[in-house]
């Protein structure tokens, strides 16, 4: 079974949730998306991801964890894949914030359609399958030959002969992006 880009949307408002939901089904793809209503509910139900979008205030105050607070928890987990961090408020106030948790980027509510398209494209394309059962995040990529890529945390993954040439593709395009 093809692996897919895994996706959660954590906020404590419903109809903020559906909406993030209807954005990213409308982007295409291999994508499974897990919706959350609060931090305690994403880390309580112990799923890795690939891409996050957290709320930074949910529920006010004394409400348990936020999302600026769900970020730091998941970038102090060494041992767990690092997913990539989006987030979505209605406060502009927080973006420095958000960057010292090596947030990808940072949306204001109301979200704009073309925007949102823009943002998770460029978070997606980091995203490569290079092999019908391996789906890599090219941030991650240590190394690689015609027959595997190797990550940064050692694993030595198989590299399908149909798809080195996309791969070569889409790697050379992401570090010469990430150059810029």
């Amino acid at each position: 079974m093809a692996e897919t880009i895994k996706i959660a949307v954590c906020d404590d408002e419903k109809n903020i949730r559906s909406y993030l939901v209807s954005l990213i089904k409308k982007q295409g793809g291999e994508c499974g998306i897990t919706e959350y209503a609060s931090a305690d509910a994403y880390l309580s139900d112990g799923k890795e991801h690939d891409i996050i979008f957290p709320d930074i205030e949910m529920g006010g105050s004394g409400a348990g964890m936020d999302g600026m607070g769900l970020a730091r928890h998941i970038r102090g987990m060494e041992a767990r894949k690092q997913p990539i961090i989006i987030f979505v408020t209605g406060y502009e106030k927080y973006v420095y914030d958000a960057f010292d948790v090596g947030a990808f980027q940072y949306l204001v509510k109301p979200v704009d359609e073309q925007k949102f398209a823009e943002v998770f494209g460029r978070a997606a394309g980091q995203f490569y399958r290079i092999h019908r059962g391996y789906l890599i995040n090219l941030f991650h990529v240590e190394g690689y030959d015609k027959t595997e890529v190797r990550m940064a945390n050692g694993d030595k993954l198989l590299l399908s002969r149909y798809k080195y040439d996309g791969f070569m593709q889409a790697y050379m395009d992401y570090i010469s992006e990430e150059s810029l």
